[in-house]
């Protein structure tokens, strides 16, 4: 996914690695370039569909915007992705 987003949108978005906590979230990837913004990856294995909204209010409380992918969206069409994160 790094690599895509490097692709699509050089400079602008870095892996977290857990560096950045916001509020007990700590999103997979955030906005490097001035924006708050972060992308959180969902993985069937892990996550559960209602936490995406529940995810998505904390976040704009901290005044930022969040994109949310879906690991097996994002395997079967990549362009998801890029569009989600155009769409900010």
């Amino acid at each position: 996914m790094q690599k895509a987003l490097n692709r699509w949108f050089p400079g602008e978005w870095r892996y977290n690695k857990g560096a950045v906590v916001l509020d007990s979230l700590v999103p997979d990837f955030i906005n490097i370039n001035g924006r708050k913004a972060v992308i959180e990856v969902f993985g069937n294995y892990w996550h559960r569909p209602d936490e995406i909204a529940q995810k998505r209010r904390r976040y704009r409380r901290l005044g930022f915007q969040c994109v949310a992918v879906w690991e097996k969206d994002f395997n079967s069409d990549p362009e998801l992705l890029r569009q989600g994160v155009e769409s900010l």
